[in-house]
């Protein structure tokens, strides 16, 4: 289990940096479709590796994703706390430090959103990226720690919340660094909906999407 979290982790990063710049550099594909494309790979790759843990974990939880306070309790509180405290830190980098902490990621969504099909901005942002992402940052990183082991679980769910906002953020860019912050907040509360519901990456696939089904809107929408 920890060599197949090793080697999703390996993966992921290949396959979203350097097929992405093979795709773009060598046979012109535009940097949007590039993204697309790199997103429908892995999800196939993921969903491959992850097939069965990811299908036992959502009959596991059936009924309670589908039960209304569950969802509002354990799903969405937590995602509209990591909000507020993305909004929060935003204002007071800008405030304190006269620094503009929100990423460039959230420009390239937009463009991607102008560039592609619609259905197909969606599918990659609510469906691929969840799934891929929540495989990769949470199931693959402590879905294997004994829960008994409190410092190694610690430690590996710190690491997980790192990774996931450095992720999205273009560190090769020494401006960008400051814009990890902006994805802590969201990053702790996938982690801690993932570890309060039993591991069950079921659940922090389902707030994944449901966060970005809202942010894809209100980006269509300009509201953000």
């Amino acid at each position: 289990m920890i060599m197949k979290g090793l080697f999703s982790l390996l993966i992921f990063f290949a396959i979203n940096h350097g097929l992405w710049d093979y795709l773009v550099l060598t046979h012109n594909v535009s940097p949007e479709w590039a993204s697309f494309y790199v997103y429908l790979i892995l999800a196939v790759i993921i969903a491959y590796l992850y097939k069965n843990p990811i299908l036992e974990s959502f009959r596991t939880m059936k009924d309670k994703l589908t039960d209304p306070p569950f969802l509002l309790k354990k799903i969405c509180l937590p995602m509209l706390i990591g909000y507020i405290g993305t909004i929060l830190i935003s204002n007071l980098m800008g405030l304190i430090f006269d620094i503009n902490i929100l990423p460039q990621n959230t420009e390239n969504i937009k463009q991607v959103q102008d560039a592609i099909p619609l259905v197909f901005t969606f599918l990659m942002m609510s469906a691929f990226a969840p799934l891929i992402e929540e495989a990769v940052f949470r199931e693959a990183l402590l879905g294997w720690v004994d829960k008994e082991k409190r410092s190694l679980l610690f430690a590996l769910a710190t690491l997980s919340v790192i990774f996931f906002a450095a992720m999205h953020v273009d560190l090769t860019n020494p401006k960008n660094i400051a814009s990890v912050i902006y994805y802590l907040p969201l990053s702790i509360a996938l982690t801690h909906i993932y570890l309060k519901n039993g591991s069950q990456v079921s659940t922090s696939i389902v707030a994944h999407a449901i966060t970005n089904l809202f942010a894809s809107f209100f980006m269509l929408f300009e509201l953000i």
